[in-house]
């Protein structure tokens, strides 16, 4: 059989080629930076972003609690994101003039609603978004710590790097977060 005829060649219309993609299952992502390590979240499960300036530390509260924020007028407690992947949080606070505790330039909060109360939570820097095809998530690598594999959806091959998807919805629900709600 000649080369010519063993290649198969398709030629798709460019709006059809948009119907395709609208099709297939996509997945948009924002990823942000823990330490060294990159991360990313659901866009869908996001209510918004915002740069951590001046909070309030908590007394007595378990270590993943950083402290809360007044957001316009709403008090929002901020979840260190480091403590459910194992991590040791960093030295992240100076007083600012109004004796304030302030975090670095760089640090953020993803605000989540979950059960009808918002909650923050602190990354180091926010990266960028990715549209990713759902079945583009690899399972997590069995060499994962178990709790740490409990939070995690997949990882993606993005930017350059290894990407690990955070299942929020399990953050919110753990049995740490879930015990302060119990708290009367």
């Amino acid at each position: 059989m000649s080369e010519a005829k063993a290649k198969i060649i398709i030629e798709i219309e460019d709006g059809e080629l948009e119907e395709q993609t609208a099709a297939k299952d996509t997945l948009r992502l924002l990823t942000f930076a823990l330490g060294e390590e990159s991360y990313a979240v659901a866009i869908r499960g996001i209510r918004e972003v915002v740069r951590l300036g001046s909070f309030t530390r908590v007394p007595n509260v378990p270590d993943f609690i950083v402290g809360i924020v007044n957001l316009r007028g709403e008090i929002v407690s901020i979840l260190d994101l480091r403590y459910f992947l194992g991590m040791s949080s960093p030295a992240l606070s100076y007083r600012d003039a109004a004796g304030q505790e302030s975090a670095g330039d760089q640090a953020m909060i993803i605000l989540v609603e979950t059960k009808g109360a918002l909650v923050g939570l602190l990354v180091d820097a926010i990266k960028d978004t990715v549209e990713i095809a759902a079945d583009a998530i690899e399972p997590p690598l069995d060499t994962i710590r178990p709790e740490v594999a409990a939070f995690t959806k997949g990882q993606i091959a993005a930017e350059g790097n290894l990407i690990a998807i955070l299942d929020l919805a399990k953050i919110i629900a753990s049995p740490d977060v879930e015990k302060l709600r119990h708290v009367t």
